[in-house]
Parts: C-alpha cells; structure tokens; sequence
C-alpha cells in the first residue's frame, strides 16, 4: 500500500485525528500539513459499507484557486449521494402494508412493543430509536386513545383525516404533546400523529379538540364512534357540555348531567330517558313532540326542563314527581291542560305557559310555594284560581293577552309581589285589595276595560312604573298623587278630558304619557315636574303651551303632534337638554328664533306644518 493510501485511510479515522485542524466535515476531510498545503480527501458517504469502501487519494492541488475548485466538486458530489440515500429512504417507506379499505383501518400491531422488521420508514433513523425506546410504540398512520386504566388502541387513519379537517390545525400546534405530517390530497386532508402521549394528557387532548371544535361530526359521522369510546371510558362529566353532537352514554347514564335537544326536529323522546339518573338540564325545545313518555318522572335530580316550541297538547302525570324542578319553560305549545299533579313541584322557581289554547289553570298551583315567577301569556284563561293568593314567595306575575274580567281579590296576599302585568285582557274592574301589595313595583293594568281605578291603588308605595294606558278612564283617583316613589306614568289613550292639580306631587316622574287624553288644557303643576325627561301630549285638543315649559330643564323629549297649536312660546329655548321635538301634524307658521339655543336638539319634527321656514342656525 502506498503513501497516499495509507494518508487517505489516516485522514479519516477520528482515533488517528489530532489537533482541532483535524476534524472531519461532511463528504470530505481537511488535512493540514507543515508545508500549509491543504489535502481533501473524499468520504465514504453509505452508497457502500464502509469495509469495502477504498478509494484513490485524488491530487493534491497547492494553488488557492484549484483548491475551491476541488472542495466545490467534493460538495456537490456529497448533494448528490444524499439525494440518493434519501431516494433509497421513500422506496423502503413505499414497502408499508396497504390499508385494508373494507375494514377502514391498518393492520394492528400490539400496543406496547416496538414494531417488528420489517417496518414501514416515516420519521427519521433518530426519532425512530426514540420511538422505539418509548413506552409503547405507535405510528405516523394512526394515534391511540385512552382514558384512565382501558386499554390502548389503535385509530384507522381514515379516521384520524376525520377527526382533523384541514386549516383547523394551527390552533394546536403549539401544543407539545401535539406533532403534524402535512399530505396534501384531492382532499385537502392531514395526517396527524400524536407523539407518546402519556395516560395523563390524553384526557387534556381530547378536551382541547372539542373546545377547538375540530370534531366534525356532521361531516364525518364515523367520528361519532371515536368520540363515544374517548368521552364515555372517561369520569370528566363537565366534558358532557361541550359535545357539538350527541353521544351514545353507555353504560356511564351517572356521567350524564346536562342534555341539550334543541331544534333536532325530534318526534319522540325514548323511554330509556328515565335511566339518566343523574340529569339536571334538560332542553327539548323546538322539536316536533306530540308527547312526553312517562319515564320523564323517574328524572328526580331534574333541575331545568325546557319543553317549549312542540305540539304538546298535554303533559303526563308523572311529571309531578319532577321534585327537584326549578324552571319549566312549555310556551308555545297547543296545551289544552295541565295536569293537577303540577301541584307536587313544590321546588319549582320559575313557570312559563304560552301561547297557548289553555283555558284553566289547576287549583293545585296553589301549592308551589316556591314559585317565584309565573308567566301565563297569550292563552285562552278565563278565570285565575283563588289558590294563586297562597303562592307567598312569587314575586312576578304576567297574565297578560288572556280573556280575564276579574281578578280574585286574593292576589291582595301576594305580599312579595313585585311585578304584575295583566294588561290586554278585559278585565272591567280591579279588586281594592290590590292595594295590599305594598312589594310591587311595577303595574300594568293596559289594553283593558277599566272604568275606574280603586282609591286603594294610593297603598302601593313602592310602585315606581304604572301603565292604565287604552282603557276607559275618565277620571284619575285622588290615591295616584300619593305614588310618590312613581317615576313613570302612561295614561295615554283615556277619554280623561282634564289632569287634577296632585300631579305636582309626583316630584320623581321622570315620563309622562298623555297622549290621546282628550286635553284641551294642563294644570300649571305639571310645569313643576322637573325631572321629567319625556313628555308625550300628542292627539290631544291643546292650543297654547305656557311659557312655563322652560321650567323641565331635564326635558329630552317632547311630542306635540296632532294638535292644533297656534304658537310656540320662546322659552321654549331654555330646555338645553332637549333632543326630539315633534310639532308634526300642527298648523304652526311659525316658531320662535330661542329655538336655535336648543344645542342638544337632535330630532325636529315638522311634517305636515304650514311653515314656509325656519330660523337659520339652529339645524346642523
């Protein structure tokens, strides 16, 4: 063997290397010498093993410039063999075993030891020792999912496409446990591996899918199964509430707290409902349900049951064994009755009924003395029960739109009654003993037939909103002017003709409605209601405004329309907070110049009016 040779092998074994001018670099080695002549000496790079590689020293080149031109030929000579090799790699990857296209899925290897040779390449030599040293093994085309102690298993990788939709990816990259390998297909799909996942971060992987909502169940309904087997083998019941679609429970029916149905178009609701012992919310709403199945009553940790928007046209018995019920929404349903049982919810908080054909309402209800709040709107009732007067905790009810003409004078002993709305009825009188409720706060007795009011009304000390507006007054009782917490009052659409001098004592009005009052004049106290913000007289016979209106220095709003005014007065232009005038529908042909000092006038209505114009600078 020659010098040369022996040089070459030399160069490129690290024992014999000495001196950091030494180092081998990749497909060539640097040999410095005493002479300062720079020898490269060519690498085996893996086309050959190395016990059989021998190659000819090239020569030696001493010009600089001959020396680029050699290590430029070395480098791309080392381009190519990686080229190869990597070539070499993707032809030994393309030796993976066919996917099984009837059975959707990889031939199985058993989970917990290393894949046996041959196997499929598609990571790298290092990731595959460190894939291989994990402690178990899984592959690029599928992932495992587990929970607690069941048994790891392997994914198809059709699946794996559909649990992933393409573009959803970036949400989780930055997750560690998370790695992606991008395949771009007619489909745009994406394979995704999920790298030695430990048991205790599987369960943070599948709550981050379906918070990121990456689940696409409609699309792929295979997925239901994959996500029935990760929820239902977990004991996180808060993951329940966030499911996009339904799935199958199982056997875990205690994990089961909460079901939403809503709009599902659902006919029939199965009778194994009533094995969901533990469910708390229930939402049917807006399906197309004749019926409720008597297994409903065996749901006794039922908190929330929301029936409203189907075709019910009754409710079964055994909803009186609902004991834990707080809220029952039925609105919206043809109910014809409700069942006396209903008297048994004696949790219930919250009852709402309408529109409805319902005509009576079961003496029973008297007994839900936890009720709160009860809503019987736009429904057929004739008559409310006496027993509504022992209902001690309700602070608000709404008959409104039904076809009463009495009330029971037992309402007086709703002692928490706060809000009391029995407008469009046609209730002709109203109970004296209406007074007695000295909780409420607001009433709406409107849209009814009421020729009077009871003097009693004077008791509500309290009620700080009263609306008698469109009925048949023709005098206000004397007791509203001791309404002194009143801050509002719509007496609108009244054949009323006058307003007694006592509206001055309701100092905290802040709106007043007269309109279409029949008034052809005001007291001079309604000018003293100076935190009055809106002020309707519209419809009315009213001909002269008093300069005294530069008094409601808090007034916003001021409707005059429909009224056959012939002059404004120029303190008109002190109310600086005025944003609306409406003078539509007068036979003014003028207004006073003070109007321009209306800085915060936004709205001036002056349709319909004789006026040829108006005064400049006041209208931006």
């Amino acid at each position: 063997m020659d010098a040369g040779q022996d040089l070459c092998r030399t160069s490129c074994r690290p024992d014999r290397l000495q001196g950091p001018q030494t180092r081998p670099r990749t497909g060539c080695d640097a040999t410095s010498t005493t002479s300062g002549v720079v020898r490269y000496h060519q690498h085996s790079i893996g086309l050959r093993s190395a016990r059989t590689t021998r190659r000819t020293p090239r020569a030696v080149f001493a010009h600089p410039s001959l020396q680029r031109i050699a290590l430029g030929m070395k480098c791309f000579e080392v381009i190519v063999a990686v080229t190869v090799a990597a070539v070499l790699i993707v032809v030994r990857a393309s030796d993976e075993p066919p996917i099984d296209r009837q059975a959707g899925s990889l031939p199985t290897q058993q989970v917990g030891t290393p894949p046996q040779s041959p196997q499929p390449v598609t990571i790298d030599e290092q990731n595959a020792q460190h894939h291989a040293s994990a402690n178990w093994v899984h592959r690029v085309s599928g992932t495992t999912y587990s929970s607690g102690d069941v048994i790891r298993e392997p994914l198809p990788n059709d699946i794996i496409r559909s649990i992933v939709e393409f573009g959803n990816w970036d949400d989780l990259r930055d997750e560690s446990f998370v790695d992606k390998q991008w395949k771009k297909e007619v489909h745009n799909d994406v394979w995704v591996r999920f790298q030695d996942i430990p048991d205790s971060r599987l369960p943070d992987m599948c709550k981050m899918f379906v918070q990121k909502g990456v689940l696409p169940a409609a699309s792929h309904p295979r997925c239901r199964t994959v996500v029935n087997d990760l929820f239902t083998s977990t004991d996180t019941p808060e993951w329940w509430d966030m499911m996009p679609f339904l799935v199958q429970c199982g056997a875990n029916t205690s994990l089961v707290t909460r079901l939403e149905l809503a709009g599902r178009r659902l006919q029939s609701i199965p009778v194994e409902i009533g094995q969901l012992a533990s469910l708390k919310f229930l939402d049917l709403s807006s399906n197309l349900l004749q019926s409720v199945p008597a297994e409903i009553g065996q749901l006794t940790s039922l908190e929330v049951l929301y029936l409203k928007s189907n075709r019910l046209q009754s409710l079964p018995a055994e909803i009186g064994q609902l004991t834990s019920l707080k809220t029952l929404l039925l609105g919206s349903n043809p109910l014809d009755t409700i069942p006396a049982e209903i008297g048994q919810l004696t949790s219930l908080e919250f009852l709402f009924v309408g529109p409805s054909p319902l005509q009576t309402i079961p003496a029973e209800i008297g007994q839900l003395t936890s009720l709160e709040s009860l809503v019987l709107t736009s429904c057929e009732l004739r008559s409310v029960p006496a027993e509504i007067g022992q209902l001690m905790s309700l602070k608000t009810l709404v008959l409104n739109s039904n076809k009463l003409q009495w009330i029971p004078a037992q309402i007086g002993q709703l002692a928490s009654l706060e809000y009391l709305d029995i407008s469009k009825n046609g209730l002709q009188s109203v109970p004296a003993e209406i007074g007695q409720l000295t909780s409420l706060k607001k009433l709406d007795l409107g849209s009814n037939e009421l020729q009077s009011i009871p003097a009693e009304i004077g008791s509500l000390t309290s009620l700080v909103e009263l609306d008698l507006c469109f009925n048949q007054l023709q005098s206000i009782p004397g007791g509203i002017w001791q309404l002194t917490s009143l801050g509002s009052l719509s007496l609108c659409s009244n054949p009323l003709q006058w307003i007694p001098a006592g509206i001055g004592h309701l100092t905290l009005l802040t709106v007043l409605d007269l309109r279409g009052t029949h008034l052809q004049s005001l007291p001079a106290e309604i000018w003293h209601l100076t935190s009055l913000k809106f002020l309707n007289l519209a419809d009315n016979q009213l001909r002269l405004i008093p300069a005294e209106i530069g008094l409601l220095s808090s007034l916003e709003k001021l409707d005059l329309c429909s009224n056959p005014l012939q002059s404004i007065p120029a303190e008109i232009g002190q109310l600086t907070s005025l944003r609306v005038l409406a003078l539509r529908n007068t036979p003014l042909q003028s207004i006073p110049a003070e109007i321009r000092q209306l800085t915060s006038l936004r709205v001036l209505d002056l349709g319909n009016t004789p006026l040829q114009s108006i005064p400049a600078g006041h209208v931006e």
